[in-house]
């Protein structure tokens, strides 16, 4: 047979080769949640759980009450897993959030009063019989839910066998890690103290002689968001701009004093896209003194 012949013939195959390989689906990335679920319940002891996972639309199924707080901190997917052993059976819950800061926010809002675990990059026991932490982009919540209660060191033992096996970069932003004042700390997505244009701020809750003292530190996307949600907020606040000595006070750009909707001291200020806001009844020095303070040692962005 001449040599041209079988260099066609070869060329032919490859092409026909190449075209095959083209038209296949590439091969799918695993699931780091499942995979993580899988091997925590092994170790553990537990055997094959029984796992579903839900997107956005269909987490209701799982979570009915909580579907909406998980959405607010835009929810990818949730991975759930049951494993029974007799009477005893353990519910592992592995919600993708999308980003650290986003598990951090839905981990804030749900520690409530729990007891510090050493799990994932913070963690939470609650009631002897639910642990709670958050990884990476990930919230995690294990819970013993049969009739024979787990014991409490198994369960943080399957939390821990669970982030384990879980990415665990869980870096958040710079500008959290600004000095705010003292108390119960949370990420908040949206509709930050309520109102519906203001996101993505860190908020602090304390109390003093019975009544609440609330401070937010928000970071708007640019110079110009940030400017435009002072001003949704002075007009909101009947706020009036505050003397050029407060302004320099707070290491701000801009500032106001006004009320909130429940007619309490409320000062606000800007500097660069960040915003403060501090509520309730501060006193007018110790609420600069707080405002400046966060502003200190942002990052330029």
């Amino acid at each position: 047979m001449p040599k041209w012949l079988l260099w066609l013939g070869s060329a032919f195959l490859g092409v026909l080769v190449l075209a095959g390989c083209a038209g296949k689906p590439p091969a799918a990335r695993p699931d780091p949640a499942l995979q993580a679920l899988t091997a925590a319940g092994q170790v553990a002891g537990l055997g094959q759980p029984t796992v579903r996972t839900y997107n956005p639309r269909t987490m209701y199924e799982a979570i009915d009450g909580e579907a909406d707080l998980f959405k607010s901190y835009n929810v990818r997917r949730l991975t759930s897993a049951r494993f029974q052993q007799g009477k005893e059976v353990v519910e592992v819950e592995v919600f993708d959030q999308g980003s650290p800061l986003d598990a951090y926010g839905v981990f804030s809002s749900l520690a409530g009063e729990g007891t510090p675990a050493r799990v994932g990059a913070a963690g939470v026991t609650e009631a002897d019989e639910t642990v709670r932490f958050w990884q990476d982009r990930y919230f995690v919540r294990v819970s013993t839910v049969g009739e024979q209660r787990v014991p409490l060191n198994r369960l943080v033992q399957v939390a821990r066998d669970t982030g384990f096996r879980l990415p665990n970069e869980s870096n958040l932003p710079t500008w959290t890690k600004a000095k705010l004042p003292p108390g119960k700390s949370r990420y908040v997505a949206r509709n930050v103290l309520g109102y519906g244009f203001l996101s993505q701020a860190l908020v602090v809750e304390s109390t003093r002689d019975g009544q609440t003292l609330t401070f937010a530190l928000m970071r708007a996307d640019n110079e110009a968001g940030a400017q435009e949600a002072l001003g949704k907020l002075r007009d909101l606040s009947q706020g009036r701009r505050a003397r050029q000595d407060l302004v320099e006070t707070t290491g701000a750009d801009e500032a106001f004093t006004g009320t909130d909707p429940g007619l309490q001291p409320l000062l606000a200020a800007r500097q660069g896209n960040y915003l403060a806001i501090a509520d309730g009844p501060w006193g007018s020095q110790q609420a600069a003194a707080a405002v400046r303070e966060a502003f200190a040692d942002l990052p330029a962005d």
